[in-house]
């Protein structure tokens, strides 16, 4: 949908992107070309066309087409009127989920925590599916981060659902039967909070029947099309019955024609607003604030899945027959798959899910006793270590000091009593360090 100021007039009127002048040119000029045949004959042949019958043709089939733009006008006006009304019931549901519900208990406490995010991930899976139903769309788009929001039964839910957006409804109540059966909503929050998804069921029927039922009658619709390029091509033969000037005529009947032909154009563009056009309602901007309030609701959502949104800046819910939904490359395709773009995220998805593993907490929780344990261990193996060489240095030294006194140059040069004494002293020394010389290191060492 095209957003511009109403004060900016004169701006806005070469705004070509959601106009209809390009639309109408073609016939319009044709109609200002007629309007020069209808003079020539006028002048040579003397042949012409009153303008009673057009007249009363003109107000007829300006009525026709004031009643039909209307209708186009009310159609498209409840569609929106649906829309915002869903949103509406999607972010009171979502207040009130945060708003009610006392934990009593850490397990209450984790299944409310763990309800918040499984609800705006439903509510945000409930309008892409919503999105994707309207625009008549039955095949998941290949770059959809949808398998990611999903656990593996739900996407096989959800695969295997005709009406998609309902089944997201009953995901969505689920969630809220779950904390209702636990005992952290009352009877009547739960009953408030099924009210909405009530009201949301209600608004979906209403888009149903607005997608479905066309506008207005085909034969209405016919018959409005053909008056009106009848009129535009046979208009200029009246005004050049009083009008003899090539221009003149040519000009008027370029714009009367413009006038009628623009006016059906528009009623035929407002008989789609689910569509994919600049004037019809924008679904995928609307999904994109949806998430971004829920980001903002819940923290633990955005924390989870606000690394890869749902609603991308460039997505777009295109039929299957549309040839913007067939890639031409795989360049596309590939930059999604980079591991660049996704570790951070896995990993943020892994430590949010070990946040409500009681294993891993009762282990966390032990991780200083550990700690303390496995520190007195190596302190205890560092000591018996030192002792281990304190010993072996010792014993070192005392077999050092025995080979010194092996080759001791003393017993050479004495005298014969002297030396026979200290030979067999130095083999009792000897003697009593291969006796002490005993070394067992420790097991630790």
């Amino acid at each position: 949908m095209i957003v511009y100021d109403p004060s900016e007039i004169f701006s806005t009127l070469w705004w070509m992107e959601g106009s209809v002048i390009p639309g109408i040119l073609f016939l319009a000029a044709i109609s200002g070309m007629n309007g020069i045949v209808a003079v020539y004959f006028k002048e040579n042949y003397n042949y012409y066309i009153t303008s009673t019958t057009h007249s009363l043709m003109a107000s007829t089939l300006g009525f026709f087409l004031i009643l039909k733009n209307c209708l186009a006008f009310f159609h498209f006006h409840s569609a929106k009127r649906t829309v915002h009304d869903l949103l509406d019931a999607m972010r009171t549901l979502a207040i009130h989920v945060q708003a009610y519900g006392v934990a009593r208990s850490e397990d209450e406490a984790r299944d409310i925590v763990n309800t918040y995010t499984n609800l705006s991930k439903h509510l945000v899976v409930m309008f892409y599916s919503l999105t994707l139903h309207l625009r008549k769309q039955n095949v998941l788009p290949p770059k959809s981060r949808l398998p990611l929001y999903l656990y593996p039964w739900e996407l096989s839910k959800w695969n295997e659902a005709t009406v998609r957006p309902l089944a997201c409804l009953v995901m969505i109540n689920n969630d809220i039967s779950k904390l209702r059966n636990k005992g952290i909503y009352s009877d009547q929050v739960a009953c408030m909070m099924s009210k909405e998804v009530k009201r949301m069921t209600q608004i979906f029927g209403e888009m149903e029947k607005l997608k479905d039922s066309p506008t207005i009658p085909f034969a209405y619709y016919q018959f409005c099309n053909w008056t009106t390029l009848a009129y535009s091509l046979t208009v200029p033969a009246a005004i050049g019955t009083y009008d003899t000037y090539y221009t003149a005529t040519s000009l008027l009947s370029f714009f009367v024609a413009a006038l009628f032909i623009g006016l059906n154009f528009i009623g035929n563009l407002l008989q789609n607003p689910f569509g994919l056009g600049p004037n019809d309602i924008p679904l995928e901007q609307w999904g994109q604030s949806l998430e971004n309030e829920l980001y903002q609701h819940f923290p633990i959502f955005k924390f989870r899945f606000g690394a890869f949104p749902l609603f991308v800046e460039d997505f777009t819910a295109y039929p299957p027959e549309d040839r913007r939904a067939l890639y031409k490359d795989d360049s596309s395709i590939t930059m999604f798959h980079k591991p660049s773009a996704w570790i951070v995220t896995r990993n943020k998805i892994r430590a949010a899910m070990r946040l409500g593993n009681r294993k891993l907490k009762k282990f966390r929780e032990a991780k200083p006793t550990r700690e303390a344990i496995v520190a007195e261990i190596m302190r205890d193996r560092r000591k018996q270590a030192f002792d281990d060489m304190s010993l072996l240095v010792q014993q070192f030294g005392e077999i050092l000091s025995c080979s010194v006194l092996t080759f001791n140059p003393l017993r050479r040069c004495g005298a014969k009593g002297q030396g026979g004494i200290k030979q067999k002293r130095n083999a009792e020394v000897l003697e009593g360090c291969s006796r002490r010389i005993s070394f067992t290191p420790s097991r630790n060492f």
